[in-house]
Order: C-alpha cells, then sequence, then structure tokens
C-alpha cells in the first residue's frame, strides 16, 4: 500500500536476516525497495528469489517491473511473459506484455 515504508523496510529487513534464503522474505524485501526507487538494489533480492524458486508468477512479474524501471525493455518483457508462462492472473500483465510498458 506504500505506506510506512521506512517501518515495513525494517521490519522485511529484519524478517530476512533470521530467514536470508527464503524466497518470499526476498522477493518482499526487494519490492519495498522497488517502491522507494531503490532499483538497483531490488534487483538483486529479487533475483535472489528467483534463484531458490524460479516459477514464481508474481516474483516473474515483479522482477520484469524492476528491469523496466532500469531501462532493461527486453527482459522486462521476457520476465513478464515467464509469469504469464506460470500462471499470473495479475490484471495489467497482458497490458505490460503488449505494450512493452508498466501500465500506471
Amino acid at each position: 500500500r506504500n505506506e510506512n515504508m521506512d517501518k515495513a523496510e525494517a521490519m522485511s529487513k529484519k524478517s530476512l536476516e533470521k530467514d536470508p534464503q527464503n524466497a518470499s522474505y526476498l522477493d518482499t524485501y526487494g519490492w519495498i525497495l522497488y517502491q522507494r526507487g531503490k532499483y538497483e538494489d531490488a534487483a538483486k533480492y529479487i533475483i535472489h528469489s528467483l534463484d531458490i524458486e524460479s516459477n514464481n508468477a508474481e516474483v516473474n512479474e515483479h522482477y520484469g517491473d524492476v528491469q523496466y524501471k532500469l531501462g532493461n525493455i527486453d527482459k522486462a518483457v521476457e520476465y513478464w511473459k515467464k509469469a504469464k508462462q506460470y500462471g499470473s492472473n495479475s490484471p495489467d500483465l497482458d497490458k505490460k506484455i503488449q505494450n512493452q510498458k508498466i501500465v500506471e
């Protein structure tokens, strides 16, 4: 919801410190970093999540969004397509793939 982001980041980081190989925690922390505009850092955590659980549709979509923000449009579309392949029900995913950009 983009509220209390300082607190969310701190709490998520604490969870990750306790369980650094938890794919969900990695994605959550990376997504918080994304929401804060820290795209390079977000990419590191989200790709690590995918290293652990490569077929997670939501995480693939998140990584595509990060790549888009980093200017890597082809890579973004690649990961959005993976998200779709893995069964994402994101309402904006088809638009992202078709228009090759994030729907805002």
